[in-house]
């Protein structure tokens, strides 16, 4: 009779466990799916991943109450959390990948179900289901922080390689762009219609269109013209 109890607790969502008394307490610094703008921001800057845990705020089985209770407590500290709540609708308003990971087999068909994202809402980090036993949940709870702090890590590598490379590739592209033929200037104003070639021993060497050499010392060109002939300079070949 117990068992039988506790399945219809389980069964439907929404549904009453009769006698339970539990009543969710949303935690301090939790968001609402209507902040989801304010949500990402906050967590691009600060590199922290975001839980989306849908469950009913109204239910009354005490056990849905519980395990809502435990995962929300365990993944505020390390993400950045959004209650949505079944009672208000909010499912429909949730992004599309977020939905699709709520109603994928590995969420289960019971609350709460809990959906870790990136802030981008492009990568789903981890999906959890309903877990009963507490001990059980403490440990799967656990495991989706670490979870969340690896990928966060692992995704602010990879911006900071993608803006590296992205550097590098501009500072390449302005380089090829000064060295070839421009006008230099010398500090006394005259001008000269060239390609860079080298820089030695202080020395300019450039070749007009024509491909004629041509020398300066550096201290004689303009302080701009100075910094473009060290950094292609410096840019060459060795």
């Amino acid at each position: 009779m117990k068992k039988a109890r506790w399945i219809a607790c389980l069964a439907a969502v929404g549904l009453g466990c009769p006698g339970a008394e539990a009543q969710l307490e949303v935690p301090r610094g939790a968001f609402r799916i209507a902040d989801l703008e304010k949500v990402q921001q906050e967590a691009a800057l600060s590199n922290r991943a975001i839980t989306f845990l849908f469950t009913n705020s109204g239910s009354a089985c005490g056990l849905c109450i519980r395990a809502s209770q435990d995962t929300m407590q365990h993944l505020i500290n390390r993400t950045s959390l959004v209650f949505v709540d079944q009672r208000d609708g909010d499912f429909g308003k949730l992004p599309r990948k977020v939905q699709q990971a709520m109603n994928s087999e590995a969420a289960g068909s019971f609350i709460p179900k809990t959906v870790i994202m990136d802030p981008a809402l492009e990568q789903v980090i981890d999906v959890i289901p309903y877990i009963g036993m507490s001990t059980e949940r403490d440990s799967r709870l656990r495991n989706a922080n670490r979870k969340a702090l690896e990928a966060m890590r692992e995704i602010r590598a990879a911006e900071e390689r993608a803006r590296a490379e992205k550097a590098a590739a501009e500072a390449a592209e302005r380089l090829a762009r000064l060295a070839e033929i421009r006008t230099w200037t010398t500090a006394g104003g005259q001008t000269l219609e060239a390609k860079f070639t080298g820089l030695v021993l202080g020395t300019v060497h450039f070749a007009d269109a024509q491909g004629n050499p041509y020398r300066v010392h550096i201290n004689q060109l303009t302080r701009e013209d100075q910094i473009i002939a060290r950094e292609l300079g410096a840019a060459a070949p060795r």
